[in-house]
């Protein structure tokens, strides 16, 4: 059961992050056309609406979700930021309502007094509406400015919540798969990057947790790249080098390329003061090795398959 609602909320962790980025991205697309005053309500419309369907809505709702499931426990830092995603859907739905007044009856008021003669109770309209569109345009203003500032401070936020769920493997898939929104969203100097802030040792070991989180579903294309990338980045792990040759010979292995899998097998098999991690590969390593001697053999090729088979015993695997 505690497992169960473990990878739940770890799943929902990642909504909240993949709909907060949407979002963010989406809103720097708005604020964009704002500033070149190109904005109209129908590019708005998808990121705050009042009918609960919008990209905003959705962060709102998965951060809800997740951060007021229970606010005994609740991190403070998990509150705030819920707070601050709340605050900026409110924001927003004000804004959504500025512009629509601004376009919508703008247009009609613009109508009205195109006309040649205008009764009194026109002109008495006219005169309201100047009012309210002025104080509607001064508070789209405002809005847009304070709407990007909280966004800003929110992404500040969310990175710093992001050490508390570095063992979140799915979050860490999430990251290593989304190059383009998260540069976007959180930049791409040193240090930007969630991968810079999630562990200590910054960026090579994140990658070496991202590729572990990959080697447990087997997903071992992803997880050589990750474990390359940490290696490149410098990270001191004794257990890289055998996890990235695990990794590339399973790949290999999958991808029927079996004498190079081999290769990638041997470099563990013949290394000397392994790992604690990297002894626990050994049994897979076995049981492969002999299955890679059993194709060999069905195909003739006995070399490779002595080969195969002195690996899968230096690997600990019984004689078969």
């Amino acid at each position: 059961m505690f497992d169960r609602e473990k990878r739940e909320r770890q799943r929902r962790m990642v909504e909240v992050v993949s709909a907060y980025l949407s979002a963010a991205a989406r809103f720097e697309e708005i604020y964009g056309a704002y500033r070149q005053d190109n904005l109209t309500f129908e590019d708005i419309e998808p990121f705050i609406d009042d009918k609960g369907k919008s990209i905003l809505f959705e962060a709102k709702q998965s951060c809800h979700a997740l951060f007021r499931r229970d606010t005994s426990a609740a991190i403070e830092k998990e509150q705030l930021f819920d707070l601050t995603i709340g605050t900026i859907f409110h924001e927003a739905m004000k804004l959504r309502e500025n512009l629509y007044q601004l376009q919508v009856y703008g247009q009609q008021g613009r109508a009205l007094e195109s006309k040649a003669e205008r009764t009194k109770n026109e002109e008495d309209f006219l005169q309201q509406l100047h009012t309210i569109l002025k104080r509607a345009a001064r508070g789209f203003a405002e809005g847009m400015e304070e709407t990007h500032n909280l966004f800003r401070e929110a992404t500040e936020q969310l990175k710093s919540l992001l050490p508390d769920f570095r063992s979140n493997g799915l979050l860490l898939r999430f990251f290593h798969e989304q190059p383009l929104i998260i540069g976007r969203i959180f930049g791409d100097e040193p240090g930007d990057h969630p991968f810079d802030v999630l562990y200590p040792a910054g960026r090579g070991q994140s990658f070496a947790a991202t590729g572990r989180s990959y080697l447990e579903s087997a997903r071992y294309g992803r997880a050589q790249e990750c474990f390359l990338r940490s290696i490149e980045a410098g990270f001191g792990d004794p257990a890289l080098p055998s996890l990235l040759s695990f990794s590339r010979g399973m790949s290999l292995f999958y991808a029927g390329e079996l004498g190079e899998a081999l290769d990638a097998f041997e470099e563990i098999t013949d290394r000397q003061g392994l790992s604690v991690e990297s002894r626990a590969l050994l049994p897979e390593i076995g049981r492969v090795a002999q299955r890679i001697a059993s194709e060999f053999r069905a195909r003739g090729d006995s070399p490779a398959a002595e080969r195969a088979a002195a690996i899968a015993e230096r690997a600990g695997a019984p004689p078969v």
